[in-house]
C-alpha cells in the first residue's frame, strides 16, 4: 500500500490495520530472527506504526510517541514505520534516564491590592499580555502584592523505573526523498546491515568510518567535476548509511 503524506487541509488517521497486512507481520518475524529476544521474552527489535503508537513508558501516555502535528486537539503521528530497540534495565541505570517521578507540589500566585487588600484576579495569560497586574477593581490602586500558596501534590506515581527495560527509537523506514517506505525485503537488508554494524567492536567501527570519510571526500571531488552536478541514482532511493555501501 502506498501511503501518501498528510493533506493538512483535511488530515485523516490511517490505522496500523489499514497498512500492515502480511508485510508487517512477516517483517516482525524477521526482526526476531535478526536480533532475537530479550531475557523477558520480548523481541529486541520491534516494529511500530508511528501514526497511532503510544509509548507505555512515557509519563504522558496520552501523547503519541512519534507525533507529527496536532490540529483541533487531535494528534497525528508520523505516517512512517519505526523500528525500536530494547534497552536493558542495566543500560537504563547507567544512563540515568529513568527516575521514579511523583506528582510534585504546585505553587500558585495570588495578587492582592496593597491599599485595600482586595484580591485581583489575573491569570498567567492576562499577566503576560498586560505586562503587569491590573488595577484593583475596588479602589483602582495599581499597587499590588503577590502571595505564593503551595498546594501539596497527591503523591501519585507518574513514572516508575522500567524493571524489564524499555524501547528506544532505532530506525525510521523512509526513502532518501523523505517519503514512505513499506516494511519489505529492501528494508530488511538495511536492518540486517545496521544490526551487524552495532555488533562490531568500537575499534572496527572507527576504522570503517575513517575509510568512509576518504570515500566521501573522493565522491565530493567527483561530483564537483561533473558538469550536471548530479550523482547517479541507484536502487529505489532507500536511505543506506555510507558504511554499508558496497566496496
Amino acid at each position: 500500500m502506498l501511503v501518501p503524506e498528510y493533506d493538512l487541509n483535511l488530515p485523516t488517521i490511517i490505522t496500523e490495520d489499514e497498512v500492515s497486512g502480511d508485510g508487517a507481520q512477516r517483517f516482525r518475524k524477521e526482526l526476531k530472527r535478526i536480533a532475537g529476544r530479550n531475557p523477558f521474552g520480548g523481541q529486541i527489535l520491534e516494529l511500530r506504526w508511528g501514526v497511532t503508537y503510544h509509548d507505555p513508558m512515557s509519563v504522558d501516555k496520552d501523547t503519541i510517541k512519534y507525533l507529527d502535528f496536532k490540529q483541533h486537539d487531535i494528534q497525528y503521528g508520523e505516517r512512517r514505520w519505526f523500528v525500536e530497540i530494547w534497552r536493558s534495565p542495566q543500560f537504563l541505570r547507567r544512563s540515568g534516564r529513568y527516575k521514579i517521578l511523583n506528582d510534585p507540589d504546585h505553587v500558585q500566585e495570588f495578587y492582592f491590592c496593597k491599599a485595600c487588600e482586595t484580591e485581583i484576579k489575573c491569570d498567567a495569560q492576562s499577566l503576560e499580555m498586560l505586562g503587569s497586574v491590573p488595577a484593583c477593581p475596588k479602589c483602582g490602586s495599581t499597587r499590588s502584592r503577590t502571595e505564593l500558596i503551595r498546594e501539596t501534590g497527591t503523591g501519585k506515581l507518574l513514572c516508575d523505573f522500567p524493571t524489564e527495560g524499555c524501547y528506544d527509537y532505532w530506525l525510521r523506514l523512509e526513502r532518501a526523498n523523505l517519503t514512505y517506505h513499506p516494511p519489505d525485503n529492501e528494508m530488511l537488508k538495511v536492518v540486517r546491515a545496521v544490526w551487524q554494524w552495532e555488533q562490531m567492536p568500537q575499534n572496527k567501527r572507527d576504522a570503517i568510518e575513517q575509510a568512509d570519510r576518504e570515500v566521501e571526500r573522493r565522491q565530493m571531488i567527483l561530483q564537483e567535476r561533473q558538469q550536471s552536478g548530479r550523482a547517479p541514482q541507484i536502487g529505489s532511493g532507500l536511505i543506506t548509511p555510507a558504511h554499508f555501501s558496497a566496496r
